[in-house]
């Protein structure tokens, strides 16, 4: 009798952990899951507005002064037309958007236009801002409105964080004519400022024979003293895909950690299969420059959404990771969502952990 006991309660061990892997959303045990009204952070907000379609591409910072953390993100609303928004949070999961939102705006254009009036006119693509001394930095990706739709990267001031200065010299960081890699867009930048320099992680992506833009992508890498004045001193990718693996299309998105001052760095990515599926995944270098890829990538998956423009940080040996999720069930839902994950595999400590960014 003790044994049969003992058998059923090993079943009924067997199936709750069933049950809790089937449900894990990431596919991952490591990755934890708040409830899923607080999961989903942010959402569109239907109506005739600017964020009515999608809201993507998070970059976080949190205020120790004031204890909260900021967010700005892009909203995609009324014919795709994106802005730029701004949020608060006093833990990083529940949000209130501001009403001054969008803080950042491209140019009113008419639809019936098929010309582009500006390197911007077509909306916003992604955005990462920094707190650095008196004034928050932002640099951002748009894109043009017309064929051949090109992405360039802007750079923008700010005292408190909503009420912004575009740089009378934009663009800051434009696609490379001359190089090979990256010479119809380049999207999706991650900035730090470490001691006087200024590393942005970004997107490349190739133009085809008719100055389209390519399917793929990679990531690169560039360099500045005033965070305006940019130049890529390796010419190639840091980082690219690889046939026949989870990323084989394209690599983009970077969210960038910095160990120790600039002694080792993490780099949190989104990979895209021939299939179209996208997922996430990390790498490591010790210079920012040399990347190796995380053996157990994917580490972020799903069986039926997408996840890409990560946001991650670290903080007492614990990630917290703000993402996009394309709904596959709708096409044209996109939402912002958090969890986090504990630092439990020996890749994770072989540098000194850093802290969330603080004011």
């Amino acid at each position: 009798m003790r044994q049969l006991q003992t058998i059923l309660a090993i079943l009924v061990v067997m199936v709750i952990l069933g049950l809790i892997i089937v449900y894990n959303p990431f596919g991952l045990a490591g990755f934890s899951k708040h409830d899923q009204a607080s999961y989903i952070i942010l959402q569109p907000n239907p109506g005739p507005n600017w964020d009515a379609k999608k809201v993507t591409s998070p970059s976080v910072l949190y205020d120790s002064n004031a204890g909260l953390y900021k967010m700005w993100y892009v909203g995609n609303g009324v014919f795709e037309r994106a802005g730029i928004g701004y949020a608060e949070s006093p833990d990083g999961v529940t949000w209130s958007v501001s009403s001054a939102s969008p803080v950042l705006e491209g140019r009113l254009i008419d639809p019936t236009l098929n010309q582009s009036l500006s390197w911007e006119d077509g909306g916003f693509r992604a955005v990462s801002v920094i707190h650095d001394g008196n004034l928050y930095k932002m640099w951002y990706a748009a894109e043009e409105y017309a064929e051949p739709k090109r992405m360039q990267i802007g750079y923008a001031e700010s005292t408190d964080g909503i009420k912004w200065s575009k740089h009378s010299g934009n663009p800051v960081v434009t696609f490379d004519s001359a190089g090979s890699w990256d010479t119809h867009s380049v999207s999706e930048p991650f900035v730090i400022k470490e001691g006087n320099s200024y590393k942005m992680w970004y997107t490349g992506y190739p133009a085809n024979t008719d100055g389209s833009r390519a399917g793929i992508s990679a990531i690169g890498y560039a360099e500045s003293t005033n965070g305006k004045d940019w130049r890529r001193p390796q010419g190639v990718p840091v980082l690219q895909s690889k046939k026949k693996a989870w990323d084989s299309v394209r690599v983009s998105g970077p969210s960038i950690i910095s160990y120790n001052n600039g002694t080792g760095y993490e780099m949190w990515f989104s990979g895209e299969t021939s299939q179209g599926r996208s997922q996430l995944g990390r790498a490591y270098s010790a210079d920012g420059k040399a990347w190796v890829e995380d053996e157990q990538n994917p580490l972020v998956q799903d069986d039926r959404d997408d996840f890409f423009d990560p946001f991650v940080v670290e903080v007492n040996k614990q990630y917290y990771l703000w993402l996009t999720r394309h709904n596959s069930k709708n096409a044209l839902e996109f939402s912002i969502e958090y969890t986090t994950w504990p630092m439990d595999d020996p890749a994770d400590t072989q540098y000194i952990p850093s802290r969330i960014p603080h004011n």
